[in-house]
């Protein structure tokens, strides 16, 4: 094999290499980002629940006293079930548990440390993200700088990404 030969064979592959470690970090940015939106939405669920079930007891228990906060916790807890139906935390923890999963199924797909890949491999794995893409509501920015600040930790990487109190605080937000 000649000199030019090698040299575009090493550029080849480390091309290959570098497409494979950009897919292997989107997929642990991926896998990362939906589990922590379906834990928020789980928590919000609880919280939800909890607060709504202590408010219609209480409510119930002041009814009997004729007392006027008896109808303010009726009142709280008819917003509280409100606020859960319109949100729909449910199907969030359920759309963001099934996106986590594709997410691992690439995951485990790019994860073989004998497999020699090809650029046919790693274009299945790049289709197979983008449809698992098409499927996401939408990102929510700070979460996803926060996501990979803490993608980056996990792999090692010295991260650029500098997020102020209030952008962690509310991540899950905008």
């Amino acid at each position: 094999m000649s000199h030019s030969n090698q040299s575009s064979q090493e550029q080849f592959d480390k091309a290959l290499n570098n497409r494979l470690e950009d897919l292997r970090y989107n997929v642990e940015l991926g896998i990362r980002y939906h589990m922590l939106r379906q834990s928020f939405f789980q928590s919000l669920h609880r919280w939800i629940t909890a607060l709504s079930l202590t408010f219609s007891t209480a409510a119930v228990a002041v009814l009997f006293d004729g007392s006027e906060l008896g109808k303010w916790f009726a009142g709280l807890v008819a917003g509280l079930q409100a606020l859960d139906l319109v949100v729909d935390t449910r199907s969030q923890v359920e759309l963001h548990n099934d996106i986590r999963r594709d997410y691992l199924s690439i995951n485990k797909f790019l994860s073989h440390s004998s497999k020699e890949y090809t650029h046919i491999d790693l274009d299945k794995a790049s289709d197979d993200i983008k449809d698992n893409e098409l499927k996401e509501p939408p990102v929510k920015r700070w979460l996803l700088e926060y996501v990979a600040r803490d993608t980056d930790s996990f792999l090692g990487k010295d991260s650029t990404l500098k997020l102020n109190w209030g952008q962690v605080m509310f991540r899950h937000f905008w």
